[in-house]
């Protein structure tokens, strides 16, 4: 009997020695080798943060599914886009065992959901280099403003708009509900000519009021194209998307 007892226990300990491998040598390999791999395939300026979920590790790995992954980045810059943070959650994560025990990065994920966050005077920046001459301002609450000069005709009117942003298809859109012209002059050089609200041609004043709008497509983020924005936060742009069958690895070398 206590052969028995004897073997259990030798078995309880090569279950907890193989347990062991994998969460403090196998899974955190396994994880550095996709951030390195997100980092190549979608050019970040800075290595993320993955965690793999489900336990015991090497168990769930070799199944070719795990529960779920991770990812976190700060301080990217894509495409002139300064980003705070971003966030993938991602579900049903599809692996290839035979990669996991080489410490391989390899997998997809069924369903991702990203958040990415930007300020909004990074995302005025990037306005800027793309000729929108607007500074944008989250009031919080679903509310924008934009502020700035916009030409027309010869015209330059100072101004502020107020409205919401949108974002569909990857394209931020900003309409105005008001729109407070400042200050109008006439003179595309020098100074210009001070001119009264009233003496602006009907014409021009809408052609005025229709650039504190714009129209610009927002790139991608770790191959994510996004699809939607919230503005409850003052001072903030948070872009979000759902995405299905993303490329979460490759074949990233092991790190």
């Amino acid at each position: 009997m206590r052969w028995v007892v004897a073997i259990v226990g030798l078995l309880a300990v090569i279950v907890g020695a193989v347990v062991a491998v994998g969460e403090w040598a196998v899974r955190p390999a396994v994880e550095r080798a996709i951030a390195a791999d997100l980092t190549q395939t979608y050019a970040l300026t800075s290595t993320p943060t993955v965690r793999l979920h489900g336990f015991p590790f090497v168990a769930v790995a070799l199944t070719g599914r795990l529960d779920g992954a991770t990812v976190t980045a700060e301080d990217l810059v894509v495409e002139g886009l300064t980003v705070r943070a971003a966030r993938l959650e991602a579900d049903d994560v599809r692996v290839d065992p035979a990669a996991v025990l080489e410490r391989r990065a390899t997998g997809t994920a069924a369903e991702v959901r990203a958040t990415v966050t930007v300020s909004d005077a990074a995302f005025s920046d990037y306005l800027a280099s793309l000729d929108v001459p607007l500074e944008v301002r989250i009031e919080g609450g679903g509310r924008a403003a934009a502020i700035g000069s916009v030409s027309v005709a010869g015209f330059t009117a100072t101004g502020e708009a107020a409205g919401t942003l949108v974002v569909s298809d990857g394209i931020a859109s900003f309409r105005a509900d008001r729109i407070d012209l400042r200050a109008i002059t006439l003179g595309e050089d020098g100074p210009g000519v001070v001119v009264a609200p009233e003496d602006v041609p009907p014409a021009v004043d809408a052609l005025l009021r229709a650039a504190f709008a714009f129209d610009v497509e927002i790139p991608t983020v770790a191959g994510v194209a996004v699809t939607d924005v919230d503005l409850s936060t003052v001072g903030e742009v948070t872009l979000q998307a759902d995405v299905t069958d993303y490329v979460l690895a490759g074949t990233a070398p092991p790190a």
